[in-house]
């Protein structure tokens, strides 16, 4: 829901991707785009970037037990991540960066944007490794 809003408040123009303020604060209930407009990189960062990164880092984590164990084992992995996610806000669950709202633009305390980007890339860059490990040792065919 967040991301269609937000799609819904980005509007594209003919050279340039302008922000409309007034949708954002009607679906978001914030004025803080109006009050700090110079932050419109963050607000791509939040509801584009860091949930693609997150999906992408903990389908990585999938493939990893999918290889390792079994099919089953993967997504069963990936379901509980996503299900901790709901309940915890820990920097290191990339199911965290899939949601809007624990940014630090929604909470007091939420999570910094740059810094779930960056533990996501991690995660993707050592399942990567592990992934090339296994397939090396594994004969797959």
């Amino acid at each position: 829901m967040y991301m269609t809003a937000a799609i819904i408040c980005f509007m594209c123009g003919k050279r340039k991707i302008t922000f409309n303020s007034e949708l954002f604060e009607k679906y978001f209930g914030t004025d803080y785009f109006v009050q700090n407009n110079e932050n419109r990189f963050l607000y791509i960062l939040v509801f584009f970037a860091a949930p693609i990164i997150a999906s992408f880092a903990i389908s990585m984590v999938q493939t990893v037990f999918s290889l390792a164990v079994k099919n089953m084992a993967g997504f069963i992995i990936s379901m509980i991540i996503y299900i901790i996610s709901i309940f915890d806000i820990n920097i290191f669950l990339p199911g965290n960066g899939c949601m809007a709202q624990r940014s630090s633009l929604f909470m007091e305390n939420g999570l910094s944007v740059s810094q779930v980007i960056i533990i996501d890339i991690i995660i993707i860059v050592i399942t990567l490794i592990i992934q090339l490990k296994i397939i090396s040792v594994k004969d797959i065919l």
